[in-house]
């Protein structure tokens, strides 16, 4: 499966439609979603990506429905941001669907955490960020 499309800009519709589709499919083969809060700027955000590209995270990544959402300077898709606390990012929101018609505010949660490979390398290296997405799946 190839990487989400990086740091897509989407309106709060164009989101709702992909959170959507990654729910149904979700549902089909029972992997949960990973909604990432990033930005082009960031530097723990760009570090993620390195190590995408480095190949670092393809087995831990597969086990997961990816939504990657370009919040910009902090002035997209606030409402969603306030619903999952995100004040920080890079920011990772775990969520096992169960509706796809209902708001993505009521998927049950795995699991939340800021994901700083730049900022706290000592404790989010790529090691770590692989232990967290396979207990965040269980």
């Amino acid at each position: 499966m190839p990487p989400p499309p990086h740091w897509v800009v989407r309106t709060d519709a164009e989101l709702d439609q992909v959170l959507r589709d990654k729910c149904e499919a979700s549902l089909a083969d029972n992997r949960p979603v990973l909604i990432e809060f990033s930005a082009p700027w960031c530097s723990d955000c760009k570090a993620l990506e390195i190590l995408e590209h480095a190949g670092e995270m393809d087995e831990a990544y597969a086990g997961w429905h990816r939504v990657r959402i370009d919040v910009g300077r902090f002035e997209r898709h606030a409402a969603l941001r306030k619903h999952f606390g995100v004040t920080a990012i890079a920011f990772w929101a775990a969520l096992q669907p169960t509706d796809c018609e209902a708001n993505v505010a009521v998927w049950p949660r795995l699991g939340r955490r800021v994901v700083e490979v730049y900022s706290n390398k000592t404790a989010d290296g790529p090691q770590a960020i692989r232990a967290w997405l396979a207990e965040a799946a269980n």
